[in-house]
Parts: C-alpha cells; structure tokens; sequence
C-alpha cells in the first residue's frame, strides 16, 4: 500500500487540487497508534537526535513563514502549501519505528513490495493500454495501476518507477532470497522508464545504470553468465528498440519535442525561461523567500519552477535551503556509518540505495521538483528515519542481513 503511486482527492483551495496518496494515509494511522500508545501506555515510539531536531526545526520554521504568507497575501493558500511541504518530514518518525520495529531485515524487505508494484504497472499497461501504447498520457507506460491513473505528472510518475528499480537493485545486491525475481522487476523497471517517455526518466535511468557499473561492472569480465548488468543493458536497449518500433503518433510527441528544442536552441523545452523568471523572483527575495505564496501569482501558467532547488528557494529562502541540506548532510553521515558497521557484502545494497537512489534524486530534482512530488518525498524522508535509526543504534551490526 505504501509504495503504490494512487491517490484519493480532498477537494481543492482557491483552485488548487488536495490529493492525498495512500502513504499519506498510512502516516495518519501510524500517529493516531503512537498517541493511542502514548495514552494508555505512557510511551511512544518517537525518535531522538540531530536529524529529528534539525527536521523539527525545519517544520516550525515553514510554519512561521506560512503565517507571513497569509498576512502579506490576505489568502490561506500559504497554509495548506505549507502543510503540503512539511509533512514529508513526519515520516522520519515513522521510518525510525519502522527500522525498530523490524529491523535491517524487515526493511530490506520493501525491495519485494516494489517488485510487485513493478509487476502491477507493467501488465496494467498490457491490459488497460493499446498495445503498443501503455495506459499513460499519450500512449505512455507505467500510468496506470489495475486501469487507475497514477498519482502525479507523468515525468514524476515516471522517475517513481525508477526509485523502485533502485530498490529492487539493492535487493540483489544485498543477495536477498528470489534473486530472479529482483532481475526481472529490474528489467520491467527498465522497460517502463524507457516508454514512459519522460527524459528525465531516462537520464535516472542511466545514472543508475553509472552506478551499478561501478558497483558490479567486473562481474562482466570475469562471470558474464551471472552478471544482471548484460542482461540490463540488454533490456535497456530492448526498450528504445521497442520506442522506434511503436512508430505512430507516440514516438511523433517524442521527435515533436526533440524538434522544437532544437528550432528554439533550447533542450529545456521552454524551462530555461522559467528559472529565470524564478531566479529574478528570488533575487527580490533571497532570504526567506516568498512565504509559501503561489508560484502562478507570479508567473500565471506555472506552479512550480520545474526545479526542485528553485522551488525551494521561492517558497522558504536561502535560510530554509540550507536547513533542508544540512539535514540531507546529516543523513549522508548516518549512511555512512551504517555502512561502516554493515558486513562487506551488503554493502553494495547501500551504496545503491545511497548513490543511485538518494542522489539520483537529488540530480532529478535539476529537472523537477521531484521532492515536492508526495510519492517520492514521503518515501525519501521514511528512508532518512529508518537510517538514523540504523546509525544510532548499531542494529545491522549485531543483526546482519538475510543471505
């Protein structure tokens, strides 16, 4: 339920639509059972250290400026824009229970979650698309789950299945049992990302593709028939194989677009002139931003610079981006000494999950606020919780992984 890209609306503020997706609804039954606990028993699983203070100050600091936004803008959309943001950050507590509670191996065990959700948006495709156009937009894969529409725009659908190829690579990396499976998701994975259409996918893709030869790439030398690596490149190419194949008016969107940079010089398809109107507005306001205020107030059209740095920015200041990186600062610190205290060979699943996953993300975001997309911010911020628990407790030192 957790990793699965669905919805449920709320209604809509001032002309903005409320939507909800199903971890969100999970967050909500996670606190009620910690206060539920906390009243009858006297504790609660709540967690401690920097990382959960720097988080906490980050969300009384958007608070203080979502009451600036609506006293300078006379509208309550800086509130709910605030809410939007902020809670991300409550899945660190929940990502600390969840490692306490389950342990190193209990964790890992998401990487079959995300196969299975691979699974699902693969023959959704077969089933509820037009063979050889998917369920997506435009004949896109991977944009349906059993003929409902996944949650989001599809370039930041589409860079969702790739974190989920992430984690079903660590998988295999840690030799977690149903090595096959891993394999196979990985290549549906692949496939998906591929005829998802979204450039932005594609440039995942392959930094992931990076860091797994880095990570495994002599295998290829000296034991090819076990390589997943070959067989990856080979799906991959498979997959733009199958891109030209489908012809039609499918692989036309994608020269269209490729055309129209080229006539205007400009491979950001119209998103170089954003960021500078973004950039402009940031310069009147470098320090805390613009409150939380709407970014179509500004640019009519637009709400969002289509960069996740720029967006944070605009909305919180150079103040709030320097509190937000010293917490992603502190979660590379506990990586690190989790993988310092991991036996040598699951460490591979953590320099995957770290390198291709956490900055893959945070490469994705030049192109995206892919952060801001609740799919991807829920899981990262549940993934920074689980590791600063791991960090301080030492808990994969004494439990190890499952072999």
């Amino acid at each position: 339920m957790f990793l699965l890209p669905l919805s449920i609306s709320g209604g809509g503020v001032s002309g903005k639509p409320i939507d909800f997706v199903l971890s969100d609804l999970v967050l909500v039954g996670f606190y009620l059972f910690s206060i539920f606990g906390l009243l009858v028993r006297g504790s609660a699983a709540f967690p401690d250290g920097l990382v959960t203070y720097i988080a906490s100050f980050i969300v009384m600091y958007c608070a203080v400026l979502a009451i600036f936004g609506v006293m300078f803008s006379g509208d309550v959309l800086p509130i709910f824009s605030m809410f939007k943001f902020i809670k991300p950050f409550f899945f660190i507590g929940m990502g600390w229970w969840w490692a306490k509670a389950f342990g190193y191996n209990g964790v890992c065990r998401m990487a079959y979650v995300a196969g299975f959700v691979l699974v699902g948006i693969f023959f959704s495709d077969l089933v509820y698309g037009d063979f050889p156009h998917g369920c997506g937009v435009e004949g896109r894969w991977g944009g349906c789950v059993g003929g409902y529409e996944v949650y989001g725009f599809p370039n930041s659908a589409a860079s969702f299945i790739v974190i989920l190829l992430v984690f079903v690579l660590s998988a295999y990396f840690a030799r977690l049992r149903g090595q096959l499976f891993f394999i196979s998701t990985a290549f549906l994975a692949v496939i998906l990302g591929v005829l998802s259409l979204s450039r932005a996918a594609w440039i995942f893709i392959a930094w992931v593709f990076l860091i797994w030869i880095l990570l495994d790439g002599y295998r290829m030398l000296v034991a090819p028939s076990r390589s997943i690596g070959i067989v990856f490149l080979v799906f991959f190419l498979v997959g733009i194989s199958l891109l030209f194949l489908m012809g039609g008016d499918l692989i036309a969107g994608v020269l269209n677009k490729f055309s129209f940079s080229m006539e205007r010089s400009d491979v950001t398809s119209g998103r170089a002139d954003i960021w500078m109107r973004a950039l402009d507005l940031i310069s009147q306001k470098p320090l805390f931003g613009y409150y939380f205020e709407s970014f179509s107030r500004y640019m009519p059209g637009f709400d969002t610079p289509h960069n996740q740095y720029l967006e944070w920015l605009y909305k919180i200041g150079f103040v709030g981006l320097v509190l937000l990186f010293v917490l992603f600062l502190l979660a590379v610190a506990s990586v690190v000494q989790v993988y310092q205290s991991t036996p040598v060979y699951s460490r591979q699943a953590i320099a995957m999950l770290s390198f291709g996953g956490f900055f893959g993300v945070l490469i994705n975001g030049l192109f995206q606020p892919i952060i801001s997309f609740s799919l991807v911010g829920n899981l990262l911020m549940l993934c920074i919780g689980a590791v600063a628990y791991f960090a301080k407790s030492r808990w994969i030192e004494r439990e190890g992984v499952i072999r």
